[in-house]
């Protein structure tokens, strides 16, 4: 039979604020809870009282002996944050109002209830050393540093060890309660659980078993034999301890001259991220090293290891936070194609004006999508023998294939001539726009044309826009983007600027990993930043036009993506992969 045992971090009460974590007399329910309010002590001490008599024997009976506590604390004028487990046979009840329940079973972490002003409750099978970490909503504040505390901490001890300075340290903590709750079966919480009987106590049990045999047998010898070997054991045990604690001063300054140095170079770092995040990264590393190096220079010192261990797990927290690496298992699918157009697969896409347009180059069909309102339309472009790209200016869309065709997209009129077949845009395989030219890219006629928009959206007699010695291999180019300048993602991973007509090679400054396939861009005159997918990597960076990484999103959804487009108003960029359109935050 499987019982609970809570291992409780509690904040200092205050006149309106109180925090308690409760077991019941049967260990089945675990409670951490805090009450707010002028009666906060009162009503928690009542609460505690009922919470140590409770014995519900179902998920229904749970959730009614929370209700009335809810009940209760609004008709005195407190308000209730809980989180609480219940165990009953071979499952699990869990239960929060303004708190949340984690639950840590063979080292990963899930998050299994996160309510706020409402009880919620769910129930679920459990199984031998599963762990669950209760908490009320004032841990919000600290809540990246809680989880990784919890998912890091081998048990009970070390978690409340490590985690009590820091709910100490706060300025008001009365509202913070947090239970680690282990699941074991009963009679293990003896071994495990119960402290060993202390030298001490060992001591003062000779001690007065010897007495009672001096007393019954009344003979001063005895008494002697007993008290000289007893004040040596009493003199060592004292010596043991002094040298002891002398060693854990020792060992306890060692650490301290390791981390305080430390916990200043951390803030000194959080001082420069925002405006040179590549340097914060590289410092932050050179840390990370000098504390692993104190590691193996403390082996003999475990206490100042284990402290200075603590220390390498909180700047490498820090260190995940600000390495710009996120990964996200599947992304969050943003809309599906398919709604909009039976067997729909787009290849290409854009973004202009809050409106997405995708490209099926198979069926020569263009669908819109409004980006806030998901409004979608099939575009009446007309009938074509090919379509290879587009691109759009202000309420016009360009097209590419057999020649160049510009559709109005406030019209129902099919798309018309722009421009006829013609040696600079026949063989073309890219189109894209900035201000107010066109440019079309053709591998085989070895450059990029330009064509300025004249009144009424007439375009010119196109012009080469890049000098042959710039010795650009053009069929090696996957992709390119404008915005004043000319970018190329070229197939072997590199990047190349072209600044007035000068090809440049772009270089990243704090990348782990290099590009090393064929990327996609995107970019234009109103971003800041270059967005490069690299789908045979499964990742999508970011990164400043001045070559400074600034984030890298690995999915391996990205892995059978085609197209990225970002809009930095929102934070946000849209991934195409076939026919669903995929959200990413940035």
């Amino acid at each position: 039979m499987y019982i609970l045992v809570s291992a409780p971090v509690i904040g200092s009460p205050q006149p309106d604020g109180w925090a308690q974590v409760v077991t019941n007399a049967q260990q089945n329910v675990v409670c951490a809870f805090s009450v707010s309010g002028v009666n906060a002590q009162d009503f928690g001490h009542e609460v505690a009282t009922q919470l140590l008599s409770a014995t519900p024997n179902s998920s229904l009976e749970l959730h009614q002996f929370m209700e009335h506590l809810v009940s209760k604390a609004t008709a005195q004028g407190c308000s209730l944050q809980l989180a609480a487990i219940l165990l009953l046979n071979d499952k699990s009840v869990l239960i929060a109002l303004n708190g949340k329940i984690l639950l840590k079973r063979s080292h990963k972490l899930g998050q299994i209830l996160n309510a706020n002003d409402e009880l919620q409750i769910v129930e679920g099978r459990y199984i031998r050393n599963d762990v669950y970490l209760l908490s009320t909503r004032e841990t919000q504040s600290f809540q990246d540093q809680l989880h990784q505390a919890f998912l890091h901490q081998p048990d009970a001890e070390s978690f409340t060890t490590q985690f009590m300075p820091t709910v100490q340290s706060l300025e008001n903590s009365a509202l913070v309660a947090i239970s680690y709750v282990d699941l074991i079966e009963r009679g293990d919480e003896i071994k495990k659980h119960t402290p060993k009987t202390s030298l001490a106590h060992t001591v003062k049990k000779f001690f007065f078993q010897q007495r009672d045999v001096y007393i019954r047998q009344s003979n001063t010898k005895h008494l002697s034999r007993i008290v000289i070997p007893l004040l040596l054991v009493v003199i060592g045990v004292s010596a043991i301890g002094f040298f002891w604690r002398g060693k854990q001063r020792t060992e306890t300054m060692a650490a301290q001259a390791v981390i305080q140095p430390a916990e200043q170079k951390v803030e000194e770092i959080k001082k420069i991220i925002n405006d040179n995040p590549i340097e914060a990264r590289k410092e932050t590393e050179d840390l990370l090293n000098q504390l692993d190096a104190a590691k193996v220079e403390l082996k003999n010192q475990p206490t100042a290891q284990k402290l200075v261990q603590n220390e390498f797990n909180t700047v490498h927290d820090f260190y995940q936070s600000i390495s710009g690496v996120q990964q996200i298992e599947t992304l969050p699918k943003f809309f599906d194609l398919l709604l909009a157009q039976s067997g729909f697969l787009a290849s290409k896409m854009d973004l202009s004006d809050h409106n997405l347009f995708f490209l099926d180059t198979g069926s020569k069909k263009v669908i819109s999508l409004d980006i806030d309102t998901k409004q979608n339309l099939l575009l009446p472009t007309g009938t074509f023998a090919e379509l290879k790209d587009f691109t759009v200016v202000g309420k016009v869309m360009y097209l590419l294939g057999g020649g160049l065709s510009k559709f109005d997209l406030t019209s129902t009129q099919p798309a018309v001539a722009a421009r006829a077949v013609e040696d600079e845009n026949k063989d073309a395989v890219s189109l894209r726009s900035y201000t107010k030219y066109i440019y079309a890219l053709n591998p085989t006629k070895r450059n990029i044309f330009r064509y300025t928009l004249q009144d009424k959206d007439v375009l010119s007699s196109p012009s080469a826009l890049i000098r042959p010695d710039q010795n650009i291999d053009y069929a090696n180019v996957q992709s390119f983007a404008i915005d004043g300048d000319i970018w190329l993602g070229m197939k072997n991973g590199e990047i190349k600027r072209l600044v007035t007509g000068k090809a440049q090679t772009f270089q990243i400054n704090g990348l782990k990993e290099n590009l090393s396939s064929a990327p996609l861009l995107y970019t234009n005159e109103n971003l800041d930043n270059l967005y490069i997918l690299e789908p045979s990597k499964n990742r999508l960076l970011v990164i400043s036009k001045k070559g400074d990484f600034l984030k890298e999103i690995k999915s391996d959804t990205l892995g059978t993506a085609t197209a990225v487009v970002a809009d930095e108003k929102t934070h946000r960029a849209f991934v195409l992969s076939g026919s669903l359109v995929f959200e990413i935050g940035l």
